[in-house]
């Protein structure tokens, strides 16, 4: 079942997905955190390979909210008059 397009409704998720995120690197950083207070050498290797799971997926959090943003409009570049000399085709002895 598919929905009409409704940019609210966009918006929303871009927003829900920005929140999992956010969670999704506290979770990160709590795993680290454990890791480095854990004795147990076998504890503190499955405490990072749970925080590199979890780099892993906000690398494609990153990507994925890339996808849904909309594109950032890039400003006009703004091109300086040309000097009066270049316009009438002289050149002043002054200007290098």
């Amino acid at each position: 079942m598919s929905f009409p397009y409704n940019p609210n409704l966009h918006a929303a998720k871009i927003e829900n997905l920005e929140t999992q995120q956010d969670f999704l690197n506290l979770l990160r950083l709590r795993h680290l955190n454990w890791m480095n207070s854990a004795d147990n050498p076998r504890i503190k290797d499955y405490h990072l390979q749970v925080a590199e799971l979890i780099e892993k997926i906000d690398d494609n959090y990153n990507r994925l909210l890339e996808e849904l943003r909309p594109p950032t409009p890039t400003p006009p570049i703004e091109v300086p008059p040309l000097a009066k000399h270049l316009r009438s085709g002289t050149e002043d002895a002054n200007t290098p």
